[in-house]
């Protein structure tokens, strides 16, 4: 099943992308300066062009697994994708998935789309999908 990965940010929104089988992610694209509307209607275009099925967000728990004031952004926005995107969306632990695209930069400065590959090829390799 093919899926769309979302690492939310307030000033940049990471998008990946994995293949027919659900087997690799691919970082696609950084959608940044934008509101949330704009930013909707981006990832909407990018969904139908390339044939999604589902959506995988990535949401900061805290150690004891409760949403905080981040992840609660992150769920109305969601919620505001969802009307317009009538898709399954699957919220995921993002931990550490920034540091991790951190440190495998090479000192690229925008690694939201590399944090959202991180995340979404979590997501691939657990038995949850």
């Amino acid at each position: 099943m093919k899926t769309l990965a979302i690492d939310f940010g307030t000033k940049r929104i990471g998008i990946a992308v994995s293949d027919e089988l659900g087997i690799a992610a691919a970082p696609i694209k950084i959608i940044k300066g934008r509101t949330n509307k704009e930013a909707i209607e981006e990832i909407a275009r990018i969904y139908n062009k390339l044939k999604v099925q589902q959506i995988l967000i990535g949401i900061p728990l805290k150690p004891d697994g409760s949403h905080g004031k981040e992840a609660n952004l992150i769920k109305d926005f969601a919620e505001e994708l969802n009307k317009k995107i009538t898709t399954r969306i699957i919220f995921w632990d993002e931990y550490l998935s920034s540091k991790i695209a951190e440190k495998n930069s090479n000192g690229r400065k925008d690694i939201d789309d590399q944090a959202a590959a991180i995340i979404l090829q979590e997501f691939l390799n657990s038995s949850e999908q």
